[in-house]
Parts: structure tokens; sequence; C-alpha cells
């Protein structure tokens, strides 16, 4: 038996048991959707035009990313499939899709402004999501003494949350320099021993802010649409 954990729903640890069949392979099934939406949104990136259309897509890559980080873990355990397999390439998936998207996202939006600032932001930006995954492996979650669970710096998936609604923040109020502090204190908090709320207000407001945030932009793109 193996004791795994997910980062956005890391629980006491759950020995395995195995599920049959094609049941087994639905937790791994939707971890691979975030990998698939994250991977568009890199697409979009190197081969889309910058544009709000562009943007309201990578946004809604990125909420989906966050729903599926957040369902896979919690399948896994009501399927019996957790497995040490599964949990390492949740980690891997979070990478590319909080810890890749978001930086490359703002630096394709922001580089020709800010140059080797933005630059320097993106790159503090991934070494430090990669740290935090790798740490959460070790030290995920602690008890704070009234017994509520906390992380131990901020989720990547949160990280990522915010980069949404900044972004679309700075669209409405053409706040470019808002982009830039974001990945730089992003980049300071994911590796910090900040405790962060596992649910309620750590959680709920990105649930709502996210789908908010993704329709703005697509009426944003709509609107600058020719003919509108």
């Amino acid at each position: 038996m193996t004791s795994v954990v997910n980062e956005n729903d890391p629980v006491a640890p759950i020995e395995t048991a195995a599920a049959s069949g094609l049941l087994k392979m639905v937790p791994t099934a939707v971890t691979f959707t975030s990998l698939l939406s994250s991977s568009t949104a890199l697409v979009l990136l190197v081969l889309a035009p910058q544009s709000l259309a562009r943007d309201a897509l990578i946004a809604a890559c990125l909420g989906w990313s966050m729903v599926a980080d957040g369902i896979d873990g919690p399948l896994a355990r009501k399927l019996k499939a957790t497995s040490s397999l599964g949990a390492n390439l949740d980690s891997l998936c979070d990478l590319t899709a909080f810890g890749l998207v978001p930086p490359l996202w703002l630096i394709a939006r922001n580089g020709h402004e800010f140059g080797a600032a933005v630059v320097v932001a993106g790159i503090a930006w991934i070494g430090s999501a990669a740290f935090r995954l790798a740490r959460f492996a070790d030290d995920g979650v602690s008890p704070n003494a009234r017994g509520a669970m906390y992380f131990r710096g901020v989720p990547t998936p949160v990280a990522g949350a915010a980069v949404v609604v900044v972004v679309t923040i700075s669209t409405w109020a053409s706040l470019p320099t808002l982009e830039v502090a974001a990945l730089a204190v992003g980049a300071l908090l994911m590796p910090s021993t900040l405790p962060y709320p596992k649910a309620g207000i750590g959680r709920w407001p990105w649930v709502v802010a996210v789908p908010v945030g993704v329709l703005f932009l697509a009426f944003f793109a709509f609107r600058a649409a020719p003919g509108n």
C-alpha cells in the first residue's frame, strides 16, 4: 500500500486500494485533461497573435486546469484508485499549468514594455513553483493551534488563479505594472512558509473570481471584435 496526497485536497494520507477496469483510469484521465488544457494555452502563446480573444482562451484553459486539479484527488479516493503515479502526475501537470502558463502569459503580454524585469520575474515564478511542488511531497499541510489545516506557502493553483484575476483587472483598468508585480509577489509567496488556509477563505473566493474573470475577458474580446 502507498500513501499519497494531492496538493489541492491533502486530507490525511489514504492507503491505496486498486479499482478495477476503466474506473481505475478515470482520475488519471481527469488529471491529463489539465495537461491538455495547459498545453493548449502554451500553444496559443506560441502561435496566436496577442489579442483579447487569446487572453480569454488562456484564462479559460487555466480555469479548467484548476477544476481538474480540484477534483482528481477526491475522485481517486472515492474510486479507491489512488497511487504514487497519480500523485506524481498531478504535480507535473500542476507545474505545467500553474508553473509555466502564468509567467509565460504575462511575459508575452508585457515583455515589449518591461523587458528584462518581467522576464526575470517570470523565471523566478517558474523556479518558485517547481520548489513549491517538490516541497509539498514532504511538507504539504499542517494543523494550526485550532486544528484547522493550512498549506505551507501559497499553493500553485491559487497563484495561477490570482494571475487570471490580475489580467482581468489590468485589461479593464490598463495596469500592466500590476501584472509584473503579480509575478514577483507570486514568486515570493509560493515557496514561503506563510500559512495559507486549506478551505473556506483560502479556496472559495477563487472559485468565484476565476469564472468571473474568464467571462469578463471573453466580453472584452467580443466588444473588441470587428463589427462590434
